[in-house]
């Protein structure tokens, strides 16, 4: 059997596995550290960037969504958003179903990242709803 040193590629290897780790380990830090806020705010469906404390107009048309007794009222946006509507009374929720409206409203934490879809949906607590012009 032959001991010999060892060859040149052999060597090479020897010295870059650990700069290899360190690059591997420094990435996958980096892939799960949680995104910077500015980085993870959505635009809201009207275009306009608010900060979450700004309220939000949003048009779109007001569904329903899951099954009774425990329906929640959702705004599907033009833009193909879908938002959870808090804070409507069983009267508005049935004179505007189906209809295209505007609301405005107060948005809700946004949901984290990889959340279930059906924890995905951003909320609005309404302030106000209308026909949509």
């Amino acid at each position: 059997m032959n001991h010999a040193h060892p060859t040149a590629s052999t060597r090479g290897l020897r010295r870059s596995l650990p700069l290899l780790l360190a690059s591997g380990l420094a990435l996958l830090s980096a892939c799960s550290a949680p995104a910077s806020p500015a980085a993870s705010a959505a635009a809201p469906a009207s275009g306009a960037a608010a900060e979450p404390s700004q309220p939000l107009t949003l048009q779109g048309r007001l569904v329903l969504r899951g099954n009774a007794p425990h329906e929640q009222p959702v705004l599907q946006t033009t833009s193909g958003e879908t938002w959870q509507l808090q804070g409507l009374s069983a009267e508005q929720i049935t004179q505007w179903q189906r209809q295209n409206v505007e609301v405005r409203g107060q948005p809700g934490p946004r949901p984290a990242a990889g959340a279930a879809p059906s924890m995905a949906q951003p909320q609005l607590q309404v302030q106000s709803i209308r026909a949509r012009p």
